[in-house]
């Protein structure tokens, strides 16, 4: 396995960073890259945007390719396409939210991840996440979306740090 990663601003308003890498399939395929690609800018009142795109060479091109794909255990990811927005907001210096929405590119099935932190102390907060999937649903006969077969979530997360 071999990679890179690189980062940087341009004209010091928006954030660009790549990173990617070449690896063996676990399935005798050869070798296969993955590659993100991400921008982002924080305004002056505390909102920040991050918008990502993730190659994965390991994904499947069809949704017919997802049971082989999801056996080979080479990429936590079922598809080979994925785009991403992520937001996060300062309400105040103790209250924090983020907001995250991923897509597989090919099946259109949505994550939507929801999370507030709350500063409780110096070295504690506690954490709010709901996780809300969107997409066809699993039947008998297959997999209907990577996303919409992801149950909702829901957890509390109490943080102390020593």
């Amino acid at each position: 396995m071999y990679g890179f990663s690189a980062q940087g601003e341009f004209t010091d308003w928006l954030g660009i960073r790549a990173e990617g890498h070449r690896a063996k399939s676990q399935i005798g395929e050869g070798q296969k890259n993955q590659l993100a690609v991400g921008f982002e800018h924080r305004w002056e009142n505390g909102l920040s945007v991050i918008v990502e795109l993730f190659y994965n060479g390991f994904g499947a091109d069809s949704k017919q390719e997802y049971p082989t794909i999801f056996q080979s255990n080479d990429s936590p990811y079922l598809a080979n396409r994925y785009a991403a927005i992520g937001m996060n907001y300062e309400f105040t210096p103790l209250w924090v939210g983020d907001l995250v929405v991923i897509q597989n590119r090919l099946n259109h099935s949505l994550l939507l991840a929801l999370n507030a932190t709350y500063s409780l102390a110096d070295e504690a907060e506690l954490v709010i996440n709901i996780g809300l999937p969107i997409g066809k649903k699993s039947d008998p006969v297959g997999l209907g979306s990577e996303y919409g077969s992801v149950p909702k979530s829901l957890s509390f997360e109490w943080r102390w740090f020593l």
